[in-house]
């Protein structure tokens, strides 16, 4: 529908990704530049109150609109603002199943699948919203795979109502598992590697395991074994501290060639067999489910290896086969440099990065039901009449804006033709005077006038642009330091050292050393300033300091020593 305007899709390239849970809300946007690195444009956290969002529901609107418009002014370094999002449902509400169908036409195929997903879906069909995709076909076989997905109205309808209040349009709703598996293994090949395999994200309150196989998630469930589960055993057992436990996982952690390690194995062996059954659970149905199909391996992710020391090790001894680490930024699989200052922050927000990267794959498929460039399968669960609504308003966006520019260039030819029109009239009423010989004397001597004036301006700007050349622009520099100085700086002295031609010293207090820092910092960094020094006097004081700073200009030239005035001048600035 209205695929030759294309607005859905440059709708969703300006997307971000908002990552719901029960206690926090995560926005992120993502660009890829031009010369084929990444960078992160806008990244932010806020908490949600208890009971905003409960069991996938967001209970309290006008709170969650609150957090949510907080959210995109807190965001850094930009503040997320756009309004369209991509987002995510929780697993709980996502219902998806593999079929095969036979090979029908469109119309057939529509009547077939709703009546295969009335045996498949345990939720009766007119309270659902169903999805459902053509998956490639094997070679052999008259029969096609088809991934069939359904979600409760009310939830889908509740999220929709939510985000809009928040001033939010979705365009992309799909499960939280899938975005996971897309930050995971975006343009990366193990996605699609044959064999399925078990994803593990441990996060502090919760585990997400996911059953992945094929570029689709097979099978995915979140149970209550967390990092903090792990942590309190640690601190029941040693009589220690939740920092001093989460220490002793990652120094110590499940080395059982150490006594210590023993002891925390031994310690952690409750939280450890639930998660060791769970896993075991879900590869048992995944086995059952698929007619033997055996589980490969493990990956984990979720919180940085480090803090799980000898984890991987101890869980493939135990479980019988190959366990490895698998970060969202994996450099074997991300050749870029990781567009985040802060390495911990990519797997902090590991649900949000899936979320964002979605719009580069739906900007990837461009023929109609050709997924072969998706990371991971996984269909828009956004309601048909909401999509429809969104494509009706973005049309008549976009045909509000041609009409829009075609009436500002009407304006402008008009405009044009006008002049045009006009000129070409002064000239022949010109050209007539002069063949009729009424230019006179009085008119010759105004233009010599005109010119005189002309000459004089020509000069007059001539001698402004020479003095510039020697003179010092203190304004600009003055405008600089106002820019540089960040709330909590007052600046109350500023004058030229005539014993050091291109150097001003710099007086003012600090309600904090951090904040003082950081204004160093900036003058250091700043276009105006050679070299910044500073007493140790300035270090003294943590907090209410005075200060006093040094700084050589930048391209000082002798000739303005004369400029020096002599007289100190000071300035006052917030």
């Amino acid at each position: 529908m209205f695929n030759f305007f294309n607005v859905r899709r440059l709708k969703i390239q300006k997307a971000w990704g908002l990552h719901i849970t029960a206690r926090h809300l995560r926005g992120l946007n993502i660009k890829r530049r031009s010369n084929g690195l990444w960078k992160v444009e806008a990244l932010g956290k806020v908490d949600l109150p208890e009971g905003v969002s409960k069991e996938g529901l967001i209970k309290k609107l006008d709170i969650f609109a609150q957090c949510a418009s907080e959210l995109r002014k807190k965001a850094f370094p930009l503040p997320l603002k756009n309004t369209g999002v991509i987002v995510n449902l929780p697993e709980e509400h996502v219902f998806s199943r593999m079929i095969e169908m036979p090979n029908l036409k469109t119309e057939e195929m529509e009547e077939a699948i709703r009546w295969e997903a009335e045996s498949n879906i345990p939720l009766p069909m007119e309270k659902v919203y169903l999805y459902w995709e053509v998956l490639p076909a094997l070679p052999a076989g008259d029969k096609i795979p088809v991934l069939l997905s359904a979600v409760s109205k009310n939830v889908v309808d509740e999220l929709v109502k939510s985000l809009n209040l928040a001033k939010l349009t979705p365009l992309i709703i799909e499960s939280e598992s899938a975005a996971l598996m897309r930050s995971l293994f975006f343009n990366g090949s193990f996605a699609t590697a044959d064999g399925p395999f078990i994803v593990l994200n441990l996060k502090e309150h919760y585990t997400h395991i996911i059953a992945f196989d094929s570029r689709i998630v097979k099978l995915s469930t979140t149970i209550e074994n967390s990092s903090k589960n792990f942590d309190q055993t640690i601190m029941d057992a040693f009589k220690i501290t939740d920092l001093e436990a989460e220490k002793f996982r990652q120094k110590i952690g499940w080395n059982d060639q150490e006594e210590l390690g023993r002891k925390l194995i031994e310690a952690t062996q409750n939280p450890f067999s639930a998660l060791k059954r769970n896993v075991e659970s879900v590869i048992s149905f995944y086995r059952n489910k698929t007619d033997g199909k055996e589980i490969k391996s493990i990956l984990l992710t979720g919180e940085k290896k480090s803090k799980w020391s000898f984890f991987d090790r101890f869980l493939e001894k135990e479980m019988g086969f190959p366990v490895n680490w698998q970060n969202n930024w994996d450099p074997q699989i991300w050749p870029n440099k990781c567009p985040f200052v802060n390495p911990l922050e990519s797997e902090e927000h590991n649900v949000a990065i899936g979320l964002a990267l979605r719009k580069y794959e739906e900007s990837m498929v461009v023929p109609e039901n050709k997924i072969g460039k998706k990371t991971v399968i996984s269909p828009n669960l956004l309601p048909r009449k909401e999509e429809e609504l969104l494509q009706m308003n973005m049309l008549s966006d976009a045909i509000m804006r041609v009409l829009l520019l075609g009436l500002v260039f009407l304006v402008f030819f008009w405009a044009v033709g006008v002049a045009l029109s006009l000129r070409i009239s002064g000239e022949k009423e010109q050209f007539s005077r002069k063949l009729n010989g009424e230019i006179d004397s009085a008119k010759i001597g105004e233009l010599k006038e005109i010119n005189r004036e002309n000459r004089e301006i020509a000069d007059l700007v001539s001698k402004i642009k020479n003095y510039e050349k020697e003179s010092y622009l203190w304004s600009k520099f003055l405008e600089e330091l106002a820019g540089v100085a960040p709330p909590g700086i007052v600046l109350t002295q500023i004058e030229t050292l005539s014993a050091r031609p291109g150097w001003v010293k710099i007086g003012g207090l600090a309600t904090e050393r951090n904040k003082f820092l950081g204004f160093k910092e900036k003058l250091e960094k700043s276009v105006f300033c050679e070299k910044v020094e500073s007493p140790l006097s300035n270090y003294v004081t943590a907090e209410g300091l005075k200060f006093e700073l040094e700084v050589s200009l930048k391209e000082w030239k002798p000739i303005w020593s004369g400029n020096i005035p002599k007289r100190p001048q000071s300035t006052e600035t917030e």
